[in-house]
């Protein structure tokens, strides 16, 4: 009796599937048929699917196949496949599949390796099996090792976010990605929105109607929405959670870290903001007025005079308390010369930037040294790991408990090192980078008045929020603060002074220089459309 069989080839790669690989696999099958003279009844082409996974499509319908021909009572005898590196890549699901056509009266064969099934067979399909499978996950450590070291260089290795597209060049030499022109203003705006006030669930309604989607044209749900504002990649920056960094990123930022700052505060629940009631241009101080007898946030609404001509009010909404009800125009003229009494002088500014820019130096030399160290001692570990993977694999020295152990320490060894050897130069440590935030920074601190009457409503809840961090205030007699942000100051006690402008947060980061890179971001965008990435070459 002749005996039937079935034959199944693979490619991994969907962009294989219409070259030569797939066509060869089933030629040498038909010959390999021919030559043993047994009756190939059925081709199967699995065209790029995962070697990885047991599921894959084509081989659930081969199996269905076999069972269908066997409960018809035309067996199959034997499952042909080409290369055992190409049919599976895990050992575990290897022998759970033969155990499977086992059942159905099936045994597998190879064309390029036969496969027996005595002694020496299995434990050569244990070793190829075993191998393949180490491949497979060396393949994948180095894959997310190589991701790893793109964002630690500020590049982001996966696909663009909402509001951004991927680009790259005719031959793929070069990737990169950039603000999506249809999609990247509606992202801002729905950060200023929110930074605003404004309810996320009307934002998200207000910017679907103004026509975002998401990449597959489906409407963006308020998850995804809160997800996106709270993704500091939109100030320009690369964050990873699962290894504990945030550096600078190579694209452009599309929303002013003011803004960022302000949203976070608001998903956080700490943003100032009046009860339930929607911002609107007239009242730009909206949501950063408290009263100073009850604590609680003023509201602004219109009232109506004599003569049925309306007025804008910021009030105190309480009940039992009603201690203020002010003219708008009033306020926000008493928060204008706040900001006037509080400008820095032009030498006082000369100061700071001479501080600052001493610091970047300081940063500079201790960094290159830093990174040097760090590098030779990337190259001593890696050099270690191989040692360790041609020990295993091709000497037999090492038994796969010792092997993982040693992998395991030296890749913990290069990741730790690698956060030292990637960490980037201090934002804006290129003095012709700084000299740029100086610029755009100045007018914010040498003439704050001045810049809110030329903004507009969202680039002045900005400035409230950059330079009066907890709000303000309001009485019937005077407008106050809680604090005031460091650079308006007063600066008696130099020594003092020296000390904090160079002070560093628990992250590392200058929170000095952070500010002065948000002034710059915020300037530029009230007098010119963002174009200046800060601290980005």
């Amino acid at each position: 009796m002749t005996l039937r069989g079935i034959h199944y080839s693979r490619v991994s790669d969907p962009s294989q599937v219409s070259g030569v690989s797939l066509d060869q696999q089933d030629a040498h099958g038909v010959e390999w048929f021919g030559r043993k003279g047994i009756d190939l009844v059925r081709c199967f082409r699995e065209e790029g699917e995962s070697g990885r996974s047991a599921k894959r499509s084509t081989l659930t319908q081969a199996l269905a196949f076999i069972a269908a021909e066997k409960k018809a009572g035309r067996s199959i005898d034997v499952f042909v496949i080409h290369d055992l590196s190409r049919f599976f890549r895990n050992l575990e699901e290897q022998w759970e599949l033969k155990k499977k056509l086992a059942a159905l009266g099936t045994r597998i064969d190879s064309v390029l390796m036969p496969i027996t099934e005595d002694a020496h067979g299995r434990a050569m399909q244990n070793f190829l099996g075993t191998s393949n499978q180490f491949l497979v996950e060396l393949n994948a450590e180095k894959i997310r090792d190589c991701m790893l070291a793109r964002k630690r260089q500020g590049r982001w290795p996966h696909p663009a976010p909402l509001g951004y597209v991927n680009r790259k060049t005719e031959d793929g030499s070069r990737k990169w990605i950039e603000p999506d022109p249809a999609k990247a203003p509606l992202v801002r705006a729905a950060f200023e929105a929110v930074a605003r006030g404004e309810v996320i669930t009307d934002t998200l309604s207000a910017i679907t109607r103004r026509g975002l989607r998401s990449k597959h044209g489906l409407e963006i749900r308020v998850q995804e929405l809160r997800k996106t504002l709270a993704n500091p990649f939109y100030v320009g920056r690369i964050r990873s959670e699962k290894y504990g960094f945030e550096i600078e990123g190579e694209h452009e930022g599309i929303v002013a870290p003011a803004t960022f700052a302000a949203v976070q505060e608001r998903l956080a629940g700490r943003g100032a903001t009046a009860p339930k009631v929607q911002l609107r241009d007239e009242f730009p101080l909206r949501g950063f007025l408290r009263c100073e007898a009850c604590g609680k946030p003023l509201t602004a609404d219109w009232a109506r005079g004599r003569h049925g001509k309306r007025y804008a009010y910021y009030r105190c909404w309480v009940p039992s308390c009603r201690a203020v009800a002010l003219a708008a125009g009033k306020v926000e003229q008493a928060l204008v010369e706040d900001l006037d009494r509080r400008k820095v002088s032009p030498a006082r500014f000369d100061l700071y930037a001479a501080l600052l820019r001493d610091e970047l130096a300081e940063e500079s030399k201790a960094e290159a040294a830093t990174r040097a160290e760090a590098n030779r001692r990337l190259l001593e570990l890696r050099r270690r790991r191989d040692r360790v993977i041609d020990a295993y694999l091709h000497d037999g020295a090492l038994d796969r408990p010792t092997y993982d152990e040693q992998m395991r320490r030296l890749n913990a060894e290069i990741e730790q090192t690698s956060a030292a050897h990637f960490q980037p130069l201090g934002k804006g440590s290129a003095a012709d980078r700084f000299d740029q935030v100086l610029a755009f920074a100045k007018p914010m601190l040498t003439g704050p008045g001045a810049l809110w009457l030329a903004a507009d409503a969202p680039a002045r809840r900005q400035i409230v929020t950059l330079i009066y961090p907890k709000g303000l205030t309001l009485s019937k007699e005077a407008l106050r603060t809680p604090e005031v942000a460091f650079a308006f100051n007063d600066l008696r006690g130099e020594n003092a002074m020296e000390v904090r402008m160079v002070e560093r947060s628990r992250s590392g980061s200058n929170p000095m220089r952070e500010w002065f890179e948000a002034a710059a971001a915020l300037v530029q965008s009230v007098f010119a459309p963002p174009q200046i990435a800060w601290g980005r070459a």
